[in-house]
């Protein structure tokens, strides 16, 4: 039990910082494959979900309500916007200058 309980603090002492750092090489490693056009349905999904959960956590009390509330709308349109680009790019593919296959998205 002793082991038990040890663990899982030290996992509750590492595992923020790992998730922290798992985000920041998200965000790193996400637009530059944006960029060049590799994997990109892979590539926009894990983007989505990241602008997802960073806009859930900026607007804790309810997207759908956050739209009529001051200041913060045009930042949410913004994530929304970028969102809509992910989904739209996730649809098409990256084009012709990719390194990745345009014709099936993967």
């Amino acid at each position: 039990m002793a082991c038990l309980v040890g663990r899982l603090f030290i996992a509750a002492l590492l595992l923020p910082a790992g998730l922290q750092k798992l985000m920041v090489a998200i965000e790193v490693l996400g637009p530059i494959a944006l960029i060049i056009g590799l994997w990109p349905r892979w590539t926009a999904l894990v983007l989505v979900a990241l602008t997802v959960v960073t806009t859930w956590a900026t607007y804790r009390f309810g997207v759908f309500t956050a739209i009529f509330r001051q200041p913060q709308p045009v930042q949410l349109m913004k994530s929304l916007a970028v969102i809509a680009g992910l989904l739209f790019y996730f649809a098409s593919g990256p084009g012709g200058w990719s390194l990745g296959p345009a014709a099936s998205g993967d």
